[in-house]
């Protein structure tokens, strides 16, 4: 470090009375080097530089009473300082006695010069703060700012009071009047030691987190379209924000404002369809949720039958032909009226099963799912007839929501008769053999089973000579024996073709 101006006129000074302590028999053969410290209240560093030079005995002495050189100096306290604690000088005399009570002096130079700053031990921390009011967000500025300012300083000279922590907002302090969403403010924290100055930096932040809004615990709503667009449904679901958790904003609190689109309020649904939605919450700040989706669903009574069609033999048989609703209203009766279709069928009512209305009407209770039924009884009519069809349609369904009709629309019985098993055309109570084809009923022994079914076909012996045989009865043929013994009836059909019974050979 270099010395001053000042210093080196000391010095000059010190040299010329250094000259005129060379008196009697005592003399100072070197005077003390300047110190240069940092801190004024160094009393250590003085007085070990003091005790040093007096401890090398920078004199001598030629007094006949002895050799003994006794040393003293001014310095009492850095009170003496000349200037400051942070730019200042002091001046020690160093007085040297001998014996013969001659004496000496010489000025030694302190020169204070506090060049190092203070330091924080912890340094100031950013804060963030979660906006939520003006007036929270000046009581947490307030603690935040006490706590940067109560941190523990440090200096290699001051100490305790002589040390502060102080500040400077950039821009101005709170109110926080016009931050009532986001805003940095950056903080100077300037410490002092009266001689140098330390300044860090740190930020206060407000800033909001997007609002919440969690998932419903159910994403679909069923209703059951009421022909009147379901307007007390839908705004009981909106009064319960659609079951949607909505957490308040952390900027500014509630109101919130959750946000639907479309707006289910003005929706042209369908009756039997769903439509998606989305939703999504605003704060006062506008800063958005993320955005969830759900449905809306108004189902219809929808009735239809069971099934399609049934198959059924003729005869005298119950059945029940059933149809079953979805969506049926929670306090009101659903009806629907079913036809037997004439136009299509080939069964007749009140002929081939008992007689129903040609129009009848089912009726669905309030709020029952379970199916209703009507009944058809099949009759045995003893005719030979095809396979015939009944066919009942449904031609209105009302009552209820809005009711519609199925996807079943119709229902189809084929009854299949069983008066003509064998299908020769002959009635079995009046076939001779009602399980084997014989359009003709041939009966060659006139015993009422037919020719092809009858085991015992008994005929009387008929023989000619030459020429041809003429048989003059229907149903009458030539009857021949085969090499085996067997015998063998052959008849003519209408068309000329040959057919062969095995009959009993005539005695």
């Amino acid at each position: 470090m270099k010395k001053s101006t000042s210093l080196v006129l000391l010095s000059l000074i010190f040299q010329c009375s250094f000259i005129s302590t060379n008196m009697g028999q005592l003399m100072i053969t070197m005077g003390p080097e300047d110190l240069f410290i940092e801190c004024a209240s160094d009393e250590t560093a003085i007085t070990d530089w003091i005790n040093n030079y007096i401890a090398e005995n920078n004199a001598t002495t030629d007094c006949p009473d002895g050799s003994n050189i006794t040393w003293t100096h001014s310095y009492t306290s850095e009170s003496e300082i000349v200037g400051d604690n942070c730019n200042g000088n002091l001046t020690v005399t160093f007085t040297a006695t001998d014996d013969c009570g001659d004496s000496a002096s010489v000025d030694g130079f302190v020169e204070i010069n506090d060049t190092e700053p203070p330091s924080f031990v912890t340094l100031p921390e950013n804060g963030f703060f979660e906006c939520d009011g003006i007036q929270d967000m000046d009581a947490a500025f307030t603690d935040w700012l006490n706590g940067n300012l109560s941190l523990d300083i440090t200096d290699n000279c001051a100490s305790g009071d002589d040390l502060s922590i102080s500040h400077y907002c950039i821009p101005e302090c709170p109110p926080f009047e016009d931050w009532h969403c986001y805003g940095i403010l950056d903080v100077e924290f300037m410490i002092s030691d009266g001689c140098n100055e330390h300044i860090e930096y740190a930020s206060f932040e407000i800033y909001p987190e997007d609002p919440v809004l969690s998932p419903p615990s159910v994403d679909e709503h069923v209703f059951i379209c009421d022909g009147n667009g379901n307007l007390d449904d839908l705004n009981d679901l909106a009064a319960l924000d659609y079951y949607f958790d909505v957490g308040s904003s952390l900027c500014s609190g509630e109101p919130y404002t959750l946000h639907v689109s479309p707006d289910p309020l003005n929706y042209d649904f369908t009756c039997g369809q769903s439509a998606s939605f989305f939703a999504y919450v605003e704060d006062d700040c506008g800063f958005s949720s993320g955005s969830y989706s759900f449905s809306i669903l108004l189902l219809e009574s929808s009735i239809s039958f069971v099934n399609s069609g049934q198959t059924e033999v003729e005869g005298d048989i119950t059945l029940d032909v059933c149809l079953e609703i979805t969506g049926p209203h929670p306090d009101q009766d659903s009806y629907v009226d079913i036809t037997f279709d004439e136009a299509t069928s080939t069964a007749e009512n009140n002929l081939d099963f008992e007689s129903l209305d040609p129009t009848f009407t089912l009726t669905f209770p309030a709020g029952s799912e379970d199916q209703q039924c009507f009944e058809i009884i099949i009759s045995d009519d003893n005719l030979v007839e095809a396979t015939e069809i009944a066919k009942f349609d449904i031609s209105d369904v009302y009552g209820g929501y809005n009711g519609i009709i199925g996807d079943i629309e119709s229902f189809s019985l084929e009854i299949q008769d069983n008066d003509d098993d064998d299908g020769d055309g002959i009635e079995n109570s009046v076939d001779n053999c009602p399980e084997i084809y014989n359009p003709f009923q041939e009966d060659i022994d006139d015993d009422g089973i037919g020719n092809v079914c009858d085991p015992d076909n008994e005929v009387d012996i008929f023989q000619t000579v030459e020429g041809n045989i003429y048989i003059n009865q229907t149903y009458s043929g030539l009857i021949v024996q085969s090499p085996d013994g067997n015998c063998w009836m052959i008849t003519v059909a209408n068309d000329g073709t040959l057919q062969t019974i095995f009959i009993e050979c005539p005695e």
